[in-house]
């Protein structure tokens, strides 16, 4: 039927394994719907990052178009974690009662690892060769291995080849063996404290779906602060370790996580029915793509130039969680299917194909392979290894 994805009657091994990786294809036994679209919507956020990254590593002034996509190409990280908590929570709430969070917490991470981890070590090893590994490289490499960079607010200190030592710069040292590690680190955590909210959230109304939604949003206003909780920690080490925390860490993410969880109990309140879709879905999920993704294009033709240096609170606030009113109608309407744009562009074979390459975890590690290789300065300097170095501000 026209609007409807196809449902999967039986869940093979390997379907298990997909799903196990996160993979957006929930093909279970309660017959709940596939969600093919939603695969495209990966896609599109891994080479807006991407496109990002290679923009700020061009050297020289750009057009203004060229600005704006840099920096609101940068602001799809939150993406993949709203994403991924709608995924996973969707596949959960969407089994059978006695089989909703059945497994055990370190089970249902060893899933989650199973094949992105093997992954993730193999870029640290490739990292071991292209670059020259110090003292700190080598203390800090057991955070990395278990995956515990992004929990902490890790910073260290660097002199730029041929600067003067009063010219040092703190770094954040959450990727000093993958730039983009922290991501999965971070992930890691919330993999770990899913099942818990999720069957709390489970349990919600939903008009307390929709405020813990709202509550998530307005969180995302507490970073208008950060300049100020920046400059009262001081010039340094604390003004690094307070960018660090809610740039590479936990703590600047949580709440578009749980973002996640609860857009997947909304849509399987107001969308779902039964083994399939209700016909009377909200008319936003019905358009949410063309919406969302239209309301993305005019912040790339109209939306200010939000520079991390000029304006970092309301920089922070776009890039971590601002943005979920506009993710909440990409991720519903891709994942209802009925959106024009879903059904004649998103679930097509391409878009599908290209979704499941760009599978969120790894493709930003070997993302990070090719930066960390690829955007060093001519002149050797490590500023430029995650393309966006915090500088010391003057005093």
């Amino acid at each position: 039927m026209a609007g409807f994805l196809e449902v999967e009657k039986e869940q093979s091994s390997s379907s298990d394994e997909e799903e196990a990786q996160g993979l957006i294809e929930p093909q279970k036994v309660s017959g709940a719907p596939r969600l093919e679209a939603l695969d495209a919507t990966r896609w599109i956020a891994s080479i807006s990052i991407v496109l990002s990254h290679v923009i700020d590593c061009v050297p020289g002034d750009k057009p203004p178009l060229v600005e704006h996509l840099k920096v609101w190409g940068g602001k799809w990280t939150q993406f993949f974690f709203m994403l991924s908590g709608f995924v996973l929570s969707y596949v959960e709430m969407t089994r059978p009662e006695s089989k909703q969070f059945a497994l055990s917490t370190a089970d249902y991470v060893k899933r989650r690892l199973s094949t992105v981890y093997p992954t993730y070590i193999f870029a640290i090893v490739i990292t071991v060769f292209a670059e020259h590994r110090d003292l700190l490289d080598w203390l800090t490499l057991p955070l990395h291995l278990l995956l515990l960079q992004g929990w902490f607010p890790l910073v260290y200190q660097s002199v730029p080849e041929g600067r003067a030592p009063d010219a040092a710069i703190w770094i954040p040292g959450a990727g000093r063996w993958c730039a983009t590690s922290w991501f999965l680190s971070v992930l890691l955590l919330y993999w770990i404290i899913l099942p818990p909210i999720a069957k709390r959230v489970h349990r919600l109304s939903l008009t307390g779906t929709l405020g813990l939604l709202l509550l998530c949003w307005a969180f995302s206003l507490v970073f208008v602060a950060l300049p100020w909780l920046r400059q009262v920690a001081g010039v340094g080490f604390g003004d690094a370790t307070t960018y660090t925390c809610f740039q590479f860490a936990w703590p600047g993410y949580v709440h578009v996580f749980v973002a996640g969880i609860a857009a997947a109990r909304l849509f399987i309140l107001t969308c779902i029915s039964g083994e399939g879709f209700v016909s009377s879905a909200p008319i936003l999920f019905q358009y949410g793509c063309v919406l969302g993704y239209g309301l993305y294009v005019a912040l790339v033709l109209w939306g200010p130039v939000l520079a991390n240096e000029t304006n970092y609170g309301t920089y922070m606030v776009a890039h971590n969680g601002g943005l979920i009113p506009i993710m909440l109608l990409i991720i519903c309407g891709a994942a209802l299917g009925k959106d024009p744009l879903a059904r004649y562009a998103l679930a097509t074979p391409l878009f599908v194909v290209l979704g499941r390459i760009s599978y969120g975890s790894r493709e930003r590690i070997a993302c990070n392979v090719f930066l960390g290789l690829t955007c060093l300065q001519p002149n050797g300097s490590e500023e430029c290894i995650a393309c966006n170095v915090l500088r010391e501000s003057p005093s």
